[in-house]
């Protein structure tokens, strides 16, 4: 490697991490992701109401305090929100007219209607909701009247107590998680799946992108500062962009490892660092630095054209867009990685690194073949950008005061 790369890539690193607006952005992506992640699932919790109040008209008085007992047990198992049964005499339907301006207010969650026929099956029964009330509602209240429902009718029949109990005896099931984590319990296991290929995609994708923008902004204040002029007394266009690419991507790959050792970190404490494995390890930072070198040579050579940073964004927006194609699609990928169309996305070079980052978190991630065409089409992407960017950055870096046309370009790229 030349001194001269050597030496331009030094001061972009370090200019960097003089970036306070940069560094910032470092320390605080992390902590707004993580907050996204983790915070609604406490401030759900938190929020849910302290007590859920259900009016139940119909029925006999066994069969409500059959349902009762349920409600009880499961009262009994979880904290909040507390089901709380409340008995309605008379008929039905002006007792649910009756309690419609509580169902409003929030008073009530539900309004449960046991009719006549139930016992018998000719009828069944109906849970009257507003809309406001409905998180509130138990999701197994359903269940519980069904269960207390089928004992009625055993009671009714003249089956022995004992016989009941053990027809209605509950199922522990238990299931246990096959693979690398027999331990895992089923939420940690469903957790883990949904996070891991989006953690791992977000990371790249971040690392990639605001790495390769402070590039592009750099380079046009150089630009307008005629700060490249000086450089260029001294460097060639090639070096020039190949120091600015080195410099930055070290910048790049430092900034992605404090994101991943800060996100390992609270997976661990979440217990969910188990899903990343060594072979995630191994091709992250191979997928970062392919696709780092993809997009910064296109901002590079949409820096060297364009005059201020608001016209390259816009040059820059459709490639962008097609790189955000995977997280867009990152809920088929995580269930899916093995399907055509995933295989499809890997090879194309501006979705491989996002793409594969959901297909190698899904165990048991993708074959050999599929990582070797993908980084092999990786590869020949950056190959194609960096040729093209070069021959562009060389004649565009020198100009000022228009942007070239497609057609020019396109004579810098074949000159005849």
């Amino acid at each position: 490697m030349s001194a001269r790369i050597a030496v331009i890539a030094a001061r972009e690193f370090t200019e960097g991490l003089r970036n306070r607006a940069f560094l910032m952005g470092a320390v605080l992506t992390p902590a707004i992701m993580i907050g996204a992640i983790f915070l609604p699932a406490g401030l759900a919790e938190r929020l849910k109401p302290e007590q859920a109040t259900v009016a139940v008209a119909g029925g006999d008085a066994a069969l409500y305090d059959e349902l009762a007992r349920r409600v009880g047990e499961y009262n009994a198992r979880r904290g909040r929100p507390r089901c709380i049964l409340e008995r309605v005499s008379g008929p039905a339907e002006p007792a649910l007219e009756r309690a419609k301006p509580r169902m409003e207010s929030g008073e009530l969650a539900a309004f449960l209607v046991l009719d006549e026929g139930l016992i018998d099956g000719s009828r069944g029964a109906q849970l009257h909701v507003h809309p406001s009330g409905i998180s509130g509602v138990p999701k197994d209240l359903g269940r519980w009247t069904g269960d207390a429902v089928r004992r009625r009718r055993l009671v009714l029949s003249g089956a022995r107590a004992d016989a009941i109990a053990r027809l209605d005896a509950p199922v522990k099931l238990e299931t246990r998680i096959v693979g690398d984590r027999p331990k895992a319990t089923v939420e940690e296991a469903m957790l883990a799946r949904i996070l891991a290929p989006v953690a791992a995609a977000m990371l790249l994708f971040l690392g990639i992108f605001s790495v390769s923008q402070l590039c592009l902004t750099n380079l046009i204040e150089e630009r307008s500062g005629r700060v490249l002029e000086v450089l260029l007394a001294s460097v060639s266009p090639l070096e020039l962009m190949a120091g600015k690419i080195l410099g930055n991507g070290c910048l790049g790959l430092a900034v992605s490892t404090f994101w991943g050792v800060l996100g390992l970190s609270v997976a661990q404490s979440h217990g969910l660092a188990q899903s990343v494995t060594a072979t995630q390890a191994i091709l992250l930072p191979a997928y970062f630095i392919l696709g780092f070198l993809l997009f910064a040579a296109f901002y590079c050579a949409a820096g060297s054209i364009c005059e201020t940073v608001q016209g390259a964004q816009a040059l820059m927006l459709p490639l962008t867009l097609t790189a955000t194609v995977p997280l867009m699609l990152g809920g088929t990928l995580a269930q899916h990685p093995s399907s055509t169309m995933a295989r499809i996305l890997s090879l194309v070079p501006p979705m491989t690194p996002f793409a594969m980052m959901f297909r190698l978190a899904i165990p048991p991630g993708p074959g050999l073949l599929d990582v070797a065409l993908s980084l092999l089409s990786l590869a020949a992407g950056v190959v194609a950008s960096v040729w093209a960017a070069s021959r562009i950055f060389r004649v565009g870096i020198l100009m000022h005061g228009r942007t070239p046309g497609p057609r020019e370009v396109w004579r810098w790229l074949f000159p005849a």
